[in-house]
């Protein structure tokens, strides 16, 4: 694997016990980047600490420094065994989140994550972007998901996502939450007008007749009511989002409107070298995957991808 030798934070956070999924991720991370310019973090609850303490594999990497290990705090509240979701992902939203890391690089992981050995993708082809992570598939009728309507680039979940740290504080400081979503409804309303190309289909759909009739109300109102008349709405739908979806439409709003130093995100293309999640082509090793195996077929996922790791696998431990 190809790593930019900038340095990065590589994170997990996760606060449940007995989730053996943990001490592998760690592990796999650790193995994978490297150690002279990538630290690992877990930001872990009361308890699930001690699972990783005693991994024999992590104990030196621990012991280095090169894994760090502390408690899981939403600002300064330390979180328990049962984390409230909602403030885990908004906490994301906001400054403290990203201020409490210093590397310029920072790739957020999930005990579903993992990272490929051998991929083709140099993280430095990433530098010159905020946020990547996997692509939104089309569904079966070539639509884009909801959350993509009038995006330029429908990029990316953040389950395994890389940051350029340093970039999305700087957003985050020098703009308030209701700036932002004050850029967003310029950015779609500018869209809307046709002052920049749309992406993908305008009748993207949501799962349920309710959410589709939500979506072409929000659409119509975007499109004729003032910004004010709107603001509420936004700053309350952005708060109730995703982080991944937040972040994906506030900084392409961002750079559309100048206030970004470089583009919010890459193309789907490029995202898709970085992580595989509910599309690939296999003809390629991604950086890593994430959950894959909810969305593709087990033997596109065990002849393409998994060959690949065994490949790679038997090739480091013959050399």
């Amino acid at each position: 694997m190809s790593s930019s030798r900038l340095h990065g934070d590589a994170v997990l956070r996760e606060v449940r016990p007995g989730l053996a999924r943990v001490p592998l991720a760690l592990m796999n991370a650790r193995a994978l980047l490297p150690e002279d310019t990538w630290t690992v973090h877990f930001l872990h609850g009361p308890r699930n600490h001690e699972e990783v303490r005693r991994l024999p594999g992590l104990a030196p990497h621990i012991a280095s420094g090169s894994v760090r290990l502390r408690r899981y705090a939403i600002n300064g509240r330390e979180q328990g065994e049962k984390l409230d979701r909602h403030a885990h992902f908004n906490y994301q939203k906001t400054l403290p989140f990203w201020a409490s890391f210093a590397a310029p690089w920072l790739l957020l992981i999930e005990p579903d994550t993992v990272l490929c050995p051998d991929s083709q993708l140099r993280l430095e082809s990433l530098y010159g972007y905020a946020f990547t992570g996997a692509p939104w598939a089309h569904d079966k009728d070539g639509l884009l998901p909801a959350w993509c309507f009038n995006l330029e680039h429908c990029v990316g979940n953040s389950g395994l996502s890389l940051w350029r740290r340093d970039v999305v504080a700087q957003a985050l400081a020098e703009t308030t939450f209701a700036e932002r979503a004050r850029y967003i409804l310029l950015y779609l309303k500018g869209v809307e007008r046709g002052r920049k190309p749309v992406r993908g289909s305008p009748l993207v759909r949501m799962p349920g007749q309710a959410s589709v009739r939500v979506l072409r109300t929000w659409r119509n109102a975007t499109h004729e009511l003032p910004i004010e008349a709107l603001l509420p709405t936004a700053m309350h739908l952005y708060n109730v989002s995703g982080v991944d979806t937040y972040m994906s439409v506030a900084l392409q709003a961002l750079r559309h409107a100048g206030r970004l130093p470089i583009p919010g995100v890459p193309s789907a293309e490029l995202a898709s070298r970085f992580a595989v999640e509910t599309t690939y082509s296999g003809n390629y090793t991604p950086f890593g995957m994430h959950k894959a195996y909810r969305y593709l077929s087990a033997p596109q996922l065990s002849f393409h991808l998994i060959l690949r790791f065994v490949l790679a696998s038997r090739t480091r431990s013959s050399t």
